[in-house]
């Protein structure tokens, strides 16, 4: 019992009351949704985002990030037609940060943002990042559309980070008010303990070297990876998809292109017809357009 008490007295000194805990911006359950598109004119693939901040969070999304990082062993990607929303602001700021990250990193342009004072910038850690200030925040139970990225990037599943307005002045008292006689936790913690992190649909730079057959591979992962996060609904559109790669492989193993194409097409056919019930669109952009990449390396397209 009295170690029951001390334990408690103890928990009370460092941590004082909940209701200081419960004051930090926590964001929960945040539902973010993109959609993929090509501009076969323009040849980049566009990316557009909407995002929802749950009834279950406490804080108000002030900014949000994608990872863009490139791996070392991908084709390096040009900026060369790269569109900036018409602010200046924007593109200033994407001009003045690419030259010191432009081997780390896949391009990408910030058409359009939803307005006001949200603004679309690259960061030192390798994401491309949405930021709002003052009252352009996403309040609880509310959501933004309008984020758009271009790229010459194929999709691929992506880091993200949503990050609350966070007030230190207000949450972390001065340490040299002497009237305060309780531990504050380190600042930093508490700012990363708060945030969001899932996954979305962003830009990726392809391999130097591709390989159909691992190609292959790489389209298994993403149908399964979407099965799991919910952007296919059920497990037998999962399996008809894993099937389908499966024998696309099978067929390039056997220098059977003719085989393989055909695959391919009816994955492009009925990804289409998928997309109205059965797949989201992080997945149908996924699979349709990654499908179209392996498709060229045959010299032919196929789908929409």
């Amino acid at each position: 019992m009295k170690k029951n008490i001390i334990v408690f007295v103890l928990f009370n000194f460092i941590f004082p009351s909940f209701s200081l805990c419960q004051q930090y911006p926590y964001l929960r359950d945040v539902q973010i949704q993109a959609t993929g598109s090509f501009n076969t004119n323009q040849k980049f693939y566009y990316y557009n985002y909407t995002i929802k901040n749950s009834n279950t969070s406490a804080g108000e999304i002030s900014k949000w990030e994608i990872d863009i990082s490139k791996n070392p062993n991908t084709v390096d990607i040009d900026t060369i037609g790269l569109l900036f929303e018409n602010d200046g602001f924007t593109e200033g700021c994407f001009r003045r940060h690419f030259p010191s990250i432009k081997d780390k990193i896949v391009p990408i342009g910030f058409p359009k943002t939803p307005g006001g004072s949200w603004s679309g910038t690259l960061t030192n850690r390798l994401t491309a990042a949405f930021g709002g200030i003052d009252t352009d925040h996403i309040h609880t139970g509310q959501s933004l559309s309008g984020f758009e990225m271009m790229s010459k990037g194929l999709p691929a599943i992506r880091r993200c980070i949503v990050s609350p307005y966070f007030d230190v002045i207000a949450l972390f008292p001065d340490p040299e008010d002497t009237t305060i006689h309780y531990y504050v936790p380190p600042v930093d913690s508490v700012r990363n303990a708060v945030k969001y992190y899932g996954w979305t649909v962003g830009p990726t730079a392809p391999p130097i070297n591709f390989i159909a057959t691992v190609w292959c591979d790489t389209l298994t992962s993403y149908t399964t990876q979407s099965r799991t996060l919910g952007w296919i609904k059920d497990d037998a559109t999962e399996n008809k998809y894993l099937g389908y790669f499966a024998s696309a492989k099978t067929k390039l193993v056997q220098r059977d292109s003719v085989g393989a194409r055909t695959v391919l097409l009816q994955v492009l056919k009925d990804v289409d017809s998928d997309s109205t019930a059965n797949l989201n669109s992080e997945a149908y952009a996924l699979i349709c357009y990654n499908t179209k990449y392996l498709s060229a390396h045959f010299g032919f397209n196929g789908g929409r």
